[in-house]
């Protein structure tokens, strides 16, 4: 015969396994939403860059404009280019 505590023991750490295996999953698929960057946000709005694209960019940070749609939220196109 086999002893109920043992099975009752086994089935336990199966079924807490089973429940920290699916938190796991299901926290994995959470929704996130796309928001734009500061920058870009700051650009639509008319207000000044941020510190971190100004600083990085120096004056050139002023060339940049709205991106497409879908794609970077700033971008600087040469207008020599063909």
């Amino acid at each position: 015969m086999i002893n109920n505590k043992i099975v009752s023991e086994s089935h336990r750490t199966v079924l807490v396994a089973t429940g920290f295996a699916l938190l796991c999953l299901l926290s994995g698929c959470s929704t996130t939403v796309e928001s734009k960057p500061a920058a870009a946000q700051a650009l639509e709005s008319g207000g000044p860059l941020p510190s971190a694209v100004t600083g990085f960019l120096g004056p050139d940070a002023a060339k940049l404009a709205p991106g497409p749609e879908g794609g970077a939220p700033l971008v600087w196109m040469n207008p020599a280019a063909q």
